[in-house]
């Protein structure tokens, strides 16, 4: 079996600016390096991590930093765990996108798994994607802890959720691999951020 404790970046700049943000890159915002602080303390207090992999995007790299630092290992940047692709979402804010890409949004709002991008990726393509570059670590790394340092849409995708399921900031959801298989044990872990959790932006 392996570990995998997935770790949501921090709040960033353009998630206060209610930008989607997609596969550019955007700074954590001071919250999200507080943020980020206590998810890796309670981290390394409560898991033996054995390795730690990120998405390319800065905002992940440097949400598991402060553990790597502590536990002096490398972050290991791994392709297929990057934020999902927006098309012609990135960068704009929710309420252009609602007005420029009504039907794309629609179903963005109505059934969020079933959605699409305009001229980017779907929450299928993602989970595609994401599945595979876990099952490529789980096999390099049997009976293992193993972080995962990524973003949201991702791990919405993982969980193959509905409209309502949502991951705050710096929180932390955990998946086993057992058997050539997934097994989801609990998302959404975040009680360590006491007080610096983030809600969800508005239609999103």
């Amino acid at each position: 079996m392996t570990r995998f404790i997935i770790l949501r970046h921090g709040n960033t700049i353009d998630n206060n600016k209610g930008i989607f943000t997609g596969t550019l890159d955007t700074p954590l915002s001071t919250l999200g390096e507080k943020q980020i602080n206590s998810a890796c303390e309670y981290i390394y207090n409560n898991f033996k991590v054995d390795k730690i992999y990120s998405s390319f995007l800065s905002r992940a790299i440097n949400s598991v930093k402060p553990l790597a630092e502590r536990l002096n290992k490398k972050v290991n940047v791994i392709d297929g765990i990057e934020e999902m692709f927006g098309g012609k979402w990135q960068g704009m804010l929710i309420e252009d996108i609602k007005k420029l890409y009504p039907e794309d949004y629609k179903v963005w709002q109505d059934c969020v798994g079933l959605s699409k991008c305009t001229d980017g990726e779907s929450f299928k393509q993602v989970q595609d994607r994401a599945t595979n570059a876990l099952k490529k670590v789980a096999k390099d790394n049997p009976n293992k802890v193993v972080v995962i340092s990524t973003h949201g849409g991702l791990i919405r995708a993982l969980k193959n959720m509905d409209k309502t399921t949502y991951v705050v900031n710096a929180s932390i959801s955990l998946i086993d691999y057992v058997d050539d298989k997934f097994v989801a044990n609990e998302f959404n872990i975040n009680h360590y951020l006491d007080g610096l959790q983030t809600e969800m932006p508005k239609g999103i």
